[in-house]
Order: C-alpha cells, then sequence, then structure tokens
C-alpha cells in the first residue's frame, strides 16, 4: 500500500492529477469516472464548440429527443 501511495503522490500535479478510483462496484466505479470528467470539462470555459451542419444538427435533436422519452 506505501508503493502505491507514494507513486501516487510522487506523479500527480496540479496540471495531471491522478485520481483514485474504487473497482469494487462497477456502476459506483463510473460514475465517479463521469463525474470527474464533468467537472474538468465544465472548467474549460476557453474552448469554442464547431459549427455543425444542418445534417449533424437534424441527428443531434432527433437523438435528445429520444433520450429524453425514455
Amino acid at each position: 500500500m506505501s508503493c502505491y501511495q507514494d507513486a501516487i503522490q510522487n506523479t500527480t500535479t496540479d496540471h495531471a492529477p491522478c485520481f483514485i478510483i474504487p473497482a469494487d462496484n462497477k456502476p459506483m466505479a463510473r460514475f465517479f469516472v463521469c463525474d470527474i470528467m464533468n467537472a474538468v470539462l465544465s472548467q474549460l470555459t476557453h474552448v469554442q464548440k464547431p459549427p455543425l451542419d444542418e445534417e449533424t444538427l437534424e441527428n443531434l435533436s432527433c437523438c435528445i429527443r429520444e433520450l429524453n422519452e425514455e
């Protein structure tokens, strides 16, 4: 356990943090990963979305409608 702690403490940085995700419960592990990704992506305010063509927008709208109906 001490070796794991040393490795994580010596490799994680503010720019590239390490996260410990428990893997004994797969749904919860996936939740934690999604939660971390959401937090990181929400901080990327300087990133602009690429423009989408009409066909892609239509497909996206259709997918959103289908998801909302579930």
